[in-house]
């Protein structure tokens, strides 16, 4: 604030009332042009497509909570269930996974038995007549 000879001055724009009356006209001119009554019409639509659409979302919501999340949290239960079942059929310590196991070992001992054989038989085809310890000269 500016003082002069010790009295607060306001400061002013100059003008004469005729400025602030055109000035006046032409923002009611504006606020002339614009359409409230439109805008209130479309206002009480949006206002009641929103009330429905608040509705739906909270009837949607009801089910969800009603319906749906039990189902799901069952359905979720069931698959718990399945898969804990799963890990004891399948798991590491399994006798599924036990019997594959010794079935493994014994193909492995059959297959080196063959091998055996196959050596032998390679190296003395007679032994197929006479045996193992067969002597052919006899």
């Amino acid at each position: 604030m500016t003082f002069v000879d010790g009295d607060p001055v306001i400061p002013t724009v100059g003008g004469s009332l005729e400025q602030i009356q055109e000035s006046l006209a032409r923002i009611t001119s504006r606020l002339e042009k614009i359409p409230f009554e439109q805008i209130g019409v479309e206002l009480q639509q949006v206002l009641v497509e929103a009330k429905v659409t608040i509705k739906q979302a909270g009837e949607f919501a009801g089910k969800l909570n009603n319906e749906t999340a039990p189902q799901l949290k069952a359905t979720l239960t069931e698959l718990q269930k399945t898969l804990t079942e799963l890990q004891g059929t399948i798991g590491k310590d399994s006798p599924l996974n036990y019997n594959a196991k010794k079935t493994l070992e014994e193909l492995s001992l059959t297959l080196r038995a063959l091998r055996e054989l196959t050596e032998t038989l390679d190296r003395q085809p007679q032994s197929v007549i006479f045996g193992k310890g067969g002597n052919t000269n006899e």
